[in-house]
């Protein structure tokens, strides 16, 4: 049976219409989202709880657990909370979404061939056992372990101390009641603690699906090359022709794609012209009358001006003003002039 889980992402969006300017629900909001275990779940969910009552009644009604990592099942060994790989996707094809429908099609297959070939020249240079994202996941793990203590058991479980919470691992089974290493793959700061006191090596302990073996294999078949239109078969159908200029009936064309409007939990996008720093005394070139500097004509300047003969008019040099305070200053100084001292 497939899981079903819903994107935290979204579900946090739609909370921040409903509750706006709450500056702490955010980080509580993805607490909950992140929590592994259902004991690290309902702590965080009564932080919440603590916070603002609205948030939390108007959380429980979207049923957290259905975007929570300590609900989900460790069988696909992926601890997402999020479709950001389908936003991803989506941007790298809107491009794509205005062109004719072939075209689109052939734009959306290229830029697939393209990412494919790419990724499999990086895989094949890549040297180490496993990816490079989870060596530097489970590096990041193994600072972590430093508050731990470890008291075994035998058969390979181990309880491992952490603070004031105690956690069961168990080595054989690659599981700790943490939850972290069943849902990610790779093994969480109470495994790494029991591998580092029995000199032992954490690439052992790490799932299948981080192999580079895997992970070139999911590249080795490519998108294969397509021969341009000249070379296609033609058929003895009627071409595709589009309606008459007369009928109304329906409109022609692609519908009018408009751009995806952002939530408010998401970064606005950064303007070209910095409406903030402009002057309030100074005229902006939008609203600026050109002048051209050969003939001194309005409304094109000197790169096109296409009176090549006409003599170019220099706007007469300022001259230098000295204010009376220099002069002043340069009678009474108490220094000698140069001359005065070879003299």
């Amino acid at each position: 049976m497939v899981e079903h889980r819903m994107c935290a992402r979204h579900i946090y969006a739609n909370l921040k219409k409903v509750h706006p300017n709450r500056a702490d629900m955010k980080g509580l909001f993805w607490k909950v989202a992140k929590s592994y275990n259902t004991a690290q779940y309902k702590k965080r969910v009564d932080e919440l709880k603590a916070y603002d009552m609205d948030v939390y009644n108007s959380m429980m009604m979207k049923n957290p657990k259905n975007c929570s990592l300590a609900y989900f099942t460790p069988a696909s060994s992926c601890d997402d909370v999020s479709n950001n790989i389908s936003e991803s996707f989506n941007h790298a094809i809107d491009p794509a979404r205005v062109m004719p429908f072939v075209e689109m099609l052939e734009t959306i297959r290229r830029k697939a061939m393209l990412r494919i070939e790419a990724r499999r020249l990086k895989a094949m240079k890549h040297r180490g056992k496993f990816s490079v994202k989870a060596m530097e996941r489970v590096d990041a793990e193994q600072k972590k372990i430093r508050h731990c203590n470890i008291y075994p058991c035998g058969h390979e479980i181990f309880e491992v101390k952490e603070k004031k919470s105690a956690y069961k691992v168990k080595m054989l089974e690659r599981s700790c009641t943490c939850r972290k290493w069943d849902m990610s793959g790779l093994p969480c700061r109470h495994a790494l603690k029991i591998i580092s006191e029995k000199k032992r090596r954490p690439e052992d302990y790490m799932g299948n699906c981080y192999l580079t073996s895997k992970w070139r294999m999911q590249y080795q078949t490519p998108i294969e090359a397509v021969r341009g239109v000249n070379f296609w078969e033609k058929t003895n159908e009627s071409d595709i022709v589009p309606p008459p200029a007369g009928d109304t009936s329906a409109s022609t064309g692609r519908k009018k794609i408009l751009k995806r409007m952002k939530g408010k939990n998401e970064s606005p996008s950064k303007k070209k012209t910095k409406d903030k720093q402009k002057s309030p005394t100074k005229v902006s070139r939008e609203k600026r009358n050109i002048h051209c500097g050969r003939c001194g004509t309005v409304g094109h300047n000197s790169r096109k001006c296409s009176n090549i003969g006409a003599e170019i008019q220099r706007p007469p040099k300022k001259k230098k003003t000295i204010s009376h305070d220099e002069t002043t200053s340069t009678e009474g100084s108490s220094q000698p002039m140069l001359s005065q001292v070879i003299d």
